[in-house]
């Protein structure tokens, strides 16, 4: 074959490692040796490569760093391709490494690693050490950077700088073991300490893909980033897997992976799928995992077993195998975790041979998803640390049978010491106290501010009543509904000032409480009538749906499609509202959609039509009963006898609303009415009211854009404008919430005077993605937004190649060009309306680039059109060029100073008219009338200016003599107090009239004052309470002057009594003593403290199994002679909580009596005595002495406190 697939290379964006995951894991060490010799030839071609894009040099000897990207072969090809989009990922070696680096990991080869290993992971940590830059926030960072065949363009993203964090954690560990120079692992730990991220959590709770990402795959100005949801690389999940910086040990990240993961499709071709295996398996979910395999032998593998990415790949097996590797055991996170992630489907199973970090060799067996038996052979020695459920209450045997005695870490981690070639068994591990299963389908509502509505599914037991759990933000769990025998709960306490709430339910079925349910978080299912485009996070998709943006005519240019429909993709949403209707893309490929509402059939709908018609309606239903309800759409993989294909297309939904009546548009102003502004930096407060009046505003999205001019300005989410010194006119506008359509505008001016020449600035680009289509652009150019603190409006578009050129037709006296200058980049050839004009060098002298450069210039022309045009031409031998912005100058214009009144308006434009007497009032509002149509006018002159701006200060002054209304709460005002915990209530009221702040006042039960607070809102969260606890609230309005109301709105509540996490003190003091001549022994045990003074219960474990639960510090059992038993006691508290266990492994004959440390039979003076020798190191010779009973307070050291004990007791007889 003449023409492979991807050209027979290897790629290294996933594909190559994944090939390799399962090698150590499943005991095929040897397979990763020419991997590793494979990364290693890279080496030199791959320095010539990163002197060539990262400017770091290795001469004749040197390693100083070598540079591979996604695609690379067994010829030395390290360069980035011919397409940066797919082909730049210098990270891709970073990557790569940790697959070598594994072998030691997993073998110990110590030698093999200073030889093959090391070498690579020293050089590449010294590329990186060279390479990294300092972003705005002095954090290193790789630059640029593109996420894996998505993008965009940026400064750093999490994919590589987690393979940096890597790298480092790696070659500092290999270093130190090496004796690597001190300095250089200094320089790797100073980098990777203060690296960006590597993980930063978004505001969807998602861990930001890049670190402009605010809400999922959006930026702070709301434009899309990636495929999202679709998209098949998980290049921000390499972290958590096959890296170590995410792990259960790191809960909030931890957290955030699984939101991410939720928000990328399960659907992928088959190394996607394969992907995701192994990163569900880290996280836990067995079941996802499962799910993930089914899906992959149903759509991602051939019937042949080959991995199904057209033509065909291997990877996704290879994938699946390490996937199911990490759902049986793991060991990256510095333990050996057995079962972590076993499916439901796995209850019963066993499984020999996988390897674990550390080269032990495990087999182990299961049944009810709990294990019976794990075998660790340890091959290399040393210290085992294992992880599996209850296994602290399990037992450990060598080789030889002999109880091994081990340290509870954590109630399911342990830790001991091995020797190599020795077996260590672990077993006896008591099964999980089954609990029924909880309620599933558990939602939660809101539908109004305070109050959410939970549901659940009924338990199937008669009589079951229901408890429901709710935390606010990161705090406790309080349980909030008892005794509840419907399958729904109104929490009337749900406020949206509260933060994020969630919820939890158990069922109580004979007095037992069942499993808890998964955690709910609520659906805001308020103001959701109008057009939801198909990016909408609250749509649902199953299937391989992709992403199509390259349509401006689709509904906010943006479209999911399904190329090949199998019959079982669907699209969900649950709505609120009285309707709901289906929009598409029509055309002559296009096939049928099955519609279902609640569970009801609606029927099916064709896509189908001869010619292409966007944002069609085809489907609608507009009476149903107001409230929730879910429609699915379900692709049926048929098609009309018409249609060519079944593909679809799905653009979005309208949700309907009879009960409420929208506005027919928005009328946009400010708070102080000005439209036109005369200083710089000046800030508005932007207002969109109804119109007609009388319709209701659920809300608007304001934006801005320039219209004319230089100025710049931005908009916050709350209507807040701030405008820069440049002159010009801005467009702001306001658009409903849910429907787009529905809004309204307001220009507003900036008109400085200024002496200088009067210009219009023209960027690069208007979207931050591509070159700007007012300029012609011929050849090769792409715009770059990854460093938008260094180029003019955040962008410069880059091109490249002679004869590459751009035209700009302008009105103007004249023209400037800004770019950004470097050592080798070349020039352009100007041409002015068909004339010769010169050259515009880009060659800079300073390494790194010189920004926003002034490069050409012509000034003087005639006001009229003209055209200009850059061709790129070669200085020695380089083209490389780009365009930053031009200036393009106009004749200046005279224009009034109108700074005074502006200045004016803005000091006396808070005044209201509830504050003052109508006599006060009105003079003061004609003048500032006046001020305003005055300061909006372009006719006012500067004498007008100032006679408006006299007039408007000496009525504020009048004004301000005036005595001002002290804040009046209405008769019916009341406050409430909500959120309530332990140490922390929230206070909500009604606000005050002329209050522009709220001072509250918190009082004991008894008047006497404990805290005051201020605040600008009506509501106020009061922490640093006292538990269960009454306190007396207070809250009084404040005015402009500082004057208070006189009587205040007063409401009591009491804080919640403290919630018990914390256990009892571990047990101590265990010991057993045989019962002559009973075939019984008594196990003691000093009393557990608990911190809340709660009744201690103890758990006795026996042999893996619970022999009794007793409030006593004894409890006596049956032995037979010449058998082991292993001990455990656990306190459990009256709040459940649980001790780690205390452990104590007896055989029968072994000990009679407590403190029998020599064994004869009694705890005596002598006794005493051999502890003090010990403790003072004396010789004991032949003397038996029992270190174990010699601890006879069981605190894991033998010390006086030991001895003493020993008296007290014979004290005692």
């Amino acid at each position: 074959m003449n023409n492979p697939q991807w050209s027979s290379d290897y790629h290294m964006n996933v594909n190559l490692q994944m090939n390799y995951w399962p090698t150590y894991s499943t005991n095929l060490a040897e397979c990763a040796d020419p991997l590793i010799r494979y990364v290693d030839s890279l080496r030199e071609p791959g320095r010539v490569t990163a002197a060539i894009y990262a400017g770091v040099v290795s001469e004749e000897g040197e390693e100083n760093g070598f540079m591979a990207h996604t695609q690379n072969t067994p010829f030395g090809w390290t360069c980035p391709g011919w397409a940066f989009s797919w082909g730049w990922s210098p990270a891709a070696v970073p990557w790569i490494l940790q697959n070598c680096w594994e072998y030691y990991e997993y073998t110990g080869d110590y030698d093999y690693m200073v030889n093959n290993i090391y070498p690579m992971l020293r050089e590449e940590a010294m590329l990186y050490n060279s390479m990294l830059i300092k972003d705005e926030d002095g954090k290193y960072v790789s630059s640029p950077t593109y996420s894996p065949e998505q993008g965009p363009y940026t400064v750093g993203n999490t994919y590589e700088q987690s393979l940096i964090w890597q790298l480092f954690e790696d070659a500092i560990t290999a270093g130190k073991l090496v004796g690597e120079d001190e300095e250089v692992i200094a320089q790797w730990q100073e980098k990777q300490d203060n690296l960006k991220g590597p993980i930063e959590i978004g505001d969807d709770g998602q861990i930001k893909e890049w670190y402009i990402e605010t809400s999922f795959n959006k930026d702070e100005n709301g434009n899309t980033l990636g495929e999202g949801y679709g998209h098949r690389h998980l290049s921000h999940m390499l972290g958590l897997f096959p890296g170590d910086l995410i792990t259960e040990d790191t809960p909030e990240w931890f957290e955030a992976a699984k939101v991410s993961m939720n928000m990328r499709t399960d659907s992928s071709t088959g190394w996607g799928m394969g992907q995701r295996i192994n990163t569900w398996a880290r996280l836990g979910d067995g079941n996802r995992a499962h799910k993930l395999i089914t899906d992959l032998f149903k759509s991602g593998i051939y019937m042949n077993l080959w991995d199904t990415h057209p033509p065909f790949q291997i990877d996704g097996n290879f994938g699946m195998t390490s996937g199911v590797s990490e759902m049986l055991v793991q060991s990256n996170a510095e333990y050996i975790n057995l079962l972590p992630a076993l499916p439901d489907e796995w209850a019963d199973g066993s499984v020999s041979g996988l390897v674990a970090r550390g080269n032990f060799e495990i087999t182990m067996n299961w049944e009810n998803k709990s294990i019976q038996t794990a075998t660790l052979l340890s091959n290399n020695g040393g210290e085992a640390i294992v992880q599996a459920d209850r296994i602290s209450l399990g037992t450990v045997k060598d080789s030889d049978g002999n109880y091994v005695d081990f340290e509870v870490l954590k109630d399911n981690r342990i830790s001991f010491e091995t020797e190599a070639g020795k077996s260590y068994t672990i077993s006896s591990i008591p099964a999980e106290e089954e609990k029924a299963e909880s309620p599933a389908n558990i939602k939660a509502y809101k539908l109004t501010d305070g109050q959410t509505e939970v549901l659940w599914d009924a338990v199937d037991a008669e009589n079951a009543v229901y408890n429901v759990y709710r935390q606010i933000n990161d705090g406790e769990w309080y349980l909030i509904g008892t005794d509840i025998s419907d399958l729904s709960f109104k929490d009337t306490d749900a406020y949206d000032v509260l933060g994020t709430l969630s919820y939890k339910v158990s069922a109580v079925i004979d007095g037992e409480e069942t499993k808890l349910s998964d955690i709910v978080s609520v659906m805001d299912m308020r103001n959701m009538a109008g057009m939801m485009d198909d990016q909408d996070s609250r749509i649902v998709y199953s299937g391989n749906w992709g992403n199509w943006t390259g349509d401006a005519d689709n509904y906010k240019g943006t479209i999911k499609f399904l190329e090949t429909p199998n019959g079982s993709e669907t699209i969900s949403l649950t709505f609120c509202g009285t309707g709901i209707e289906v929009l598409t893309c029509k055309n002559h490929d296009r096939g049928t959609m099955k519609v279902d509402i609640d569970g009801v059939d609606m029927g099916t709908v064709d896509t189908y039509s001869p010619t292409t018609q966007r944002q069609v309606k085809i489907f609608s239903k507009d009476d149903l009963e107001y409230g929730i309800h879910t429609i699915t759409l379900t692709a049926t993989g048929e098609h009309s006898a018409q249609s060519s294909k079944a593909k679809l297309e799905f653009d979005g939904f309208n949700v309907l609303d009879n009960s409420v009546v929208y506005p027919e548009s928005l009328k946009v102003v400010s708070s102080n009415g000005m439209t036109t502004v005369s200083k710089a930096d000046t800030q508005l407060q932007m207002k969109a009211y109804s119109m007609p009046e009388g319709t209701e505003n659920t809300g608007v999205v304001w934006s801005v854009e320039r219209k004319s001019g230089n100025t710049t300005a931005k908009i916050d989410e709350n209507g807040l404008l701030t405008l820069d010194g440049e002159n010009g006119v801005v467009t702001v506008k306001a658009s409903m919430k849910n429907n787009g359509n529905i809004a309204g505008t307001v220009d507003i001016t900036v008109a400085i005077p200024t002496e200088n020449d009067n210009y219009e600035i023209v960027e690069d680009s208007v979207n931050k993605k591509n070159p700007n289509p007012a300029i012609t652009w011929n050849g090769s150019w792409s715009t770059w937004a990854g460093e938008p603190t260094r180029h003019h409006g955040g962008t410069k578009t880059d091109g490249s190649g002679a004869g590459s050129s751009f035209s700009y037709t302008f009105t103007g006296t004249g023209i400037e060009l800004y770019a950004q200058k470097n050592l080798k980049y070349g020039k352009y050839t100007v041409v002015l309306d068909g004339e010769d004009a010169g050259e515009a060098s880009l060659v800079g002298t300073v390494q790194g680039g010189e920004d926003q450069q002034l490069v050409y210039s012509k000034l003087g022309l005639e006001n009229k059109e003209h055209t200009i045009t850059f061709t790129v031409a070669a200085v020695d031998g380089n083209t490389t060029v780009n365009m930053d912005y031009f200036k393009v100058y106009k004749p200046s214009e005279e224009i009034v100073d109108k700074s005074q009144l502006q200045e004016a308006i803005e000091k006396y434009g808070d005044r209201t008219e509830a504050e003052y007497t109508q006599e006060a009032w009105a003079p003061f509002e004609a003048a500032m009338k006046a001020a305003v149509e005055g300061m909006n006018s372009s006719e006012t002159t500067a004498e007008q200016v100032q006679t408006l701006a006299d007039n408007l200060n000496k009525a504020g002054e009048e004004l301000d003599k005036q005595e001002i209304v002290a804040p009046e709460f209405a008769k019916n005002a009341k406050a409430v107090v909500s959120g309530i915990e332990s140490d922390k209530v929230t206070l909500i009221w009604d606000k005050a009239e002329c209050a522009v702040s709220y001072k509250v006042v918190v009082k004991d039960n008894e008047g006497a004052e404990v805290k005051t607070a201020e605040t600008d809102n009506s509501y106020l969260q009061i922490n640093e309470l006292n538990p269960n606890t009454e306190y007396v609230f207070e809250v009084y309005g404040v005015n402009r002057n500082g004057k208070a109301s006189e009587t205040p709105l007063t409401v009591k509540g009491t804080t919640a009594a403290p919630i018990d996490n914390e256990a009892p003190a571990q047990v101590t003091g265990l010991a057993v003593t045989e019962i002559s001549g009973a075939n019984q022994a008594k196990i003691t045990w000093e009393k557990s403290i608990d911190p809340q003074g709660s009744v201690i219960t103890y758990e006795v474990y026996i042999n893996g199994i619970k022999a009794a639960e007793t409030q006593e510090t004894e409890f006596i059992f049956d032995i037979i002679d010449g058998t082991s038993y292993s001990i455990r006691i656990v306190a459990v508290d009256e709040a459940g909580n649980k001790s780690l266990p205390a452990v104590y492994n007896y055989a029968t004959g072994s000990q009679s009596v407590k403190g029998d440390v020599n064994k004869d039979g009694k705890a005596d003076v002598e006794d005493v005595t051999l502890i003090q020798k010990f403790i003072v190191k004396i010789d004991l010779g032949e003397t038996i002495f029992d270190e174990k009973v010699a601890d006879v307070n069981g605190d894991g050291a033998i010390t006086v406190t030991d001895a003493t004990e020993i008296q007290i007791m014979l004290g005692r007889s």
